[in-house]
């Protein structure tokens, strides 16, 4: 089966990592990129010729990486796609970033978990061949011997903020000078692993499955983490970007940072002795970083200014600061995941936004019909827990544009669909509108008589999610449709169209 849907396709490439067998991420299917089982012709295309682009050094050809082959993404518009690539970029990130306390290293510094996107696409020359002051030694092949203004090629993405234009026989390397691979790096049997062995990385994991407000901030703070462990960024900079990371994940207020930053790992922490030393160091530092563009002391003082004495210079700041962090994040991982299970966050909402919400995923672009539906399974459940919360906001509009995307999707992605179902969504999906909506709720009640007696199969995320709104909406609605059905009865001229 086909990886993608006709419309185009994109290849997300870790060139830094290998893999031995595929994994999951934020519903997103990883490879080796010694497996093609699946591609289609052109995909396999196009990834053979990416492989032949992924250089480490020098003349240096990355022999394995990990891949992904997902629905086309455009750059300037797919900002949700991008979301989910970017978190799941932060937690590789995170996954390799365990500090060594003795030597002040990390396991892989960020730079290996570098994220390239290619997308393919026809590419004007002169991107891919600038011709000011250079000389192509390519022998693969001359693009100056085209006839046209463009070549086949990919428009790429470096890490979220770099874009790039390649074409077969183009070299992509890494982000350092000198970059290197770790031997016993592997992406799948690292993420199993950290069921056992890292619990905060387990918990992060949860949370790329699990879109909130909660999440959200988790990988805000993450990705700040991350490029706090980036070798090209240096003590100050990793310092100040740690600071942010700290302030993101605590959400600390814009006055009495210090104070507050000391309390707050406090309470997560316990009253560890030094702790608090360390936190006041750390944001001493920070702030003569932001302020005065140095500072003096960058390492930890055992026993500050006892005695009239100075103290001794120990362990980077920022060492700790790294370990410090990663405690912190598992302790509101921890917190956070008490306050998932309980729903307690969910309790805070809305069906009428819950609704709203559907809407917005449903139409969202650059992704899969079936991962759409994947994705928004979760919301609708949730509307489902709570459909018997008295809410007088509720509006009839939303939760029929609602089914009506679900409708579109369900039929961009279902097989083996019957020919009268298919034609009575069609039906709700073309439904005339009248002042009432009248129309779409009849639509809408022969649609509900029609799922109960078509037995989808509902062990297909997408069939039930889209079974299961439909139900909700109808639920929700049917009362007003039987009353407006009796208004029509008694009235026969109230059936205005729009």
């Amino acid at each position: 089966m086909s990886t993608v849907e006709s419309n185009g396709f994109s290849i997300i490439v870790f060139p830094y990592l290998k893999t031995s067998n595929s994994f999951n991420l934020g519903h997103i299917q990883f490879h080796s990129s010694d497996n093609v089982e699946g591609l289609k012709d052109e995909e396999l295309k196009s990834l053979n010729e990416i492989s032949e682009m992924m250089f480490l050094q020098n003349d240096l050809k990355i022999k394995s990486f990990t891949y992904a082959c997902i629905p086309k993404i455009d750059f300037y518009s797919s900002h949700n796609v991008l979301e989910i690539l970017f978190n799941i970029q932060s937690f590789i990130g995170y996954l390799y970033s365990n500090p060594r306390h003795e030597t002040s290293n990390l396991f892989l510094s960020f730079e290996h978990a570098s994220l390239v996107i290619f997308s393919r696409d026809e590419i004007f020359k002169c991107l891919i061949s600038p011709n000011i002051n250079t000389v192509d030694c390519r022998s693969v092949i001359n693009i100056e011997d085209e006839t046209t203004e463009k070549v086949s090629g990919y428009e790429g993405m470096f890490n979220f903020s770099l874009f790039f234009w390649v074409s077969k026989g183009s070299r992509v390397y890494g982000p350092l000078p000198h970059m290197t691979l770790n031997i016993s790096q592997d992406l799948s049997s690292d993420i199993n692993s950290v069921e056992n062995n890292k619990p905060d990385c387990s918990l992060l994991k949860q949370a790329l499955n699990k879109p909130s407000n909660f999440s959200q901030r988790v990988f805000r703070a993450v990705s700040w983490y991350n490029l706090a462990c980036k070798m090209s960024s240096g003590e100050l900079a990793s310092i100040v970007n740690l600071s942010i990371a700290f302030e993101s994940l605590l959400e600390l207020p814009k006055e009495q940072k210090t104070s507050r930053f000391i309390d707050s790992i406090s309470l997560l922490l316990g009253r560890t002795p030094r702790l608090d030393s360390w936190a006041t160091q750390f944001y001493n530092a920070r702030s003569n970083i932001v302020h005065q563009g140095k500072v003096q002391q960058s390492r930890f003082i055992v026993n500050e200014k006892r005695n009239n004495q100075s103290g001794q210079p120990y362990q980077s700041l920022l060492t700790y600061g790294r370990e410090i962090f990663q405690m912190c994040l598992g302790t509101v991982l921890f917190g956070g995941n008490i306050s998932n299970n309980s729903n307690l966050e969910e309790k805070f909402i809305s069906n009428q936004e819950r609704f709203e919400k559907l809407c917005k995923e449903l139409s969202y672009k650059g992704i899969s019909a079936k991962n759409k539906l994947e994705f928004a399974f979760p919301l609708i459940l949730s509307i489902d827990n709570y459909k018997f919360v008295p809410e007088n906001q509720l509006k009839y509009e939303t939760m029929l544009s609602s089914a009506k995307l679900v409708c579109q999707t369900f039929l961009e992605c279902a097989q083996d669909l019957s020919t009268s179902l298919e034609v009575v969504i069609q039906g709700f999906i073309n439904a005339k509108g009248s002042d009432d909506s009248f129309f779409k709720f009849e639509a809408l009640s022969e649609l509900t008589t029609k799922l109960r007696d078509a037995g989808l199969n509902l062990q297909i995320t997408s069939n039930n999610a889209f079974s299961k709104l439909i139900e909700i909406v109808w639920g929700y609605v049917f009362t007003h449709y039987f009353w407006l059905k009796g208004k029509r009865e008694i009235d026969p001229n109230n059936n205005k169209s729009i």
